[in-house]
């Protein structure tokens, strides 16, 4: 009897975290890109970046 009421409350607290996480958000997209990315940074005077699009 003990295992069956750990096994309810273990299944009701999984339930519980499934239908918390169910909320939407609205998704805000953004149309701005960055300039330029890095490829590859030896130190902080030597870096490569990629400026295509």
């Amino acid at each position: 009897m003990k295992k069956l009421l750990t096994l309810f409350l273990f299944v009701s607290f999984l339930w519980g975290c499934r239908s918390s996480q169910n909320t939407e958000f609205p998704v805000i997209q953004n149309d701005l890109r960055a300039p330029a990315y890095p490829l590859i940074t030896i130190d902080p005077y030597t870096s490569g970046w990629s400026f295509f699009r």
